[in-house]
């Protein structure tokens, strides 16, 4: 019987994953310009015929053409401080900074136990989530602030702090332009 039970808690927490995974998906979708329904629709039709290389292709990732949307802006920011929160140490300290020379800039800091070299390119693609890592999340979060930081042409660099862990985030924006008319 002990066995049945953990046997369900992981087919729970599975199921937990896949529908955090969905719920993304379909804000993503909404923040891109499409409707939710409309894509995941669409979507659950070409799944069964589409070829597993070209899989990407189905994800709501489309460049939004409003540059500069406050939604979008919003979802990175929500994103990068959810990564913080979520692997900071128990009781960590998290540090969020601006600066605005000579570009805006927005640092975001924890205390957590830092990201390995061999795996900070692999962080920011979708669904990627380091093996044994504390988080609960699908692998979407990094992906989604990597992906509106192109779209916002954001300079986005990622830092360890020290020898016992630590990451930060900087995000450099451009220099904002002035209408003069």
């Amino acid at each position: 019987m002990h066995n049945r039970k953990n046997y369900l808690f992981v087919g729970t927490e599975r199921a937990g994953k896949r529908a955090a995974a969905i719920q993304s998906l379909l804000g993503t979708a909404k923040l891109n310009g499409l409707d939710p329904a409309a894509w995941l629709k669409d979507t659950l039709e070409k799944l069964p015929s589409w070829p597993n290389s070209r899989i990407d292709e189905l994800l709501p990732f489309g460049h939004n053409e409003t540059a500069n949307d406050e939604n979008l802006l919003r979802e990175l920011l929500a994103n990068i401080l959810d990564n913080a929160i979520c692997y900071s140490r128990d009781s960590g300290n998290i540090s969020v900074r601006l600066a605005a020379l000579p570009n805006p800039v927005l640092i975001v800091e924890d205390d957590g136990p830092g990201i390995p070299q061999s795996e900070k390119e692999k962080i920011f693609e979708r669904f990627y989530r380091i093996q044994g890592s504390a988080g609960t999340g699908c692998g979407l979060g990094l992906a989604i602030v990597k992906d509106i930081a192109e779209l916002h042409n954001i300079r986005l660099e990622l830092n360890d702090i020290g020898l016992d862990g630590g990451t930060q985030f900087v995000l450099t924006f451009p220099i904002p332009t002035r209408n003069m008319s």
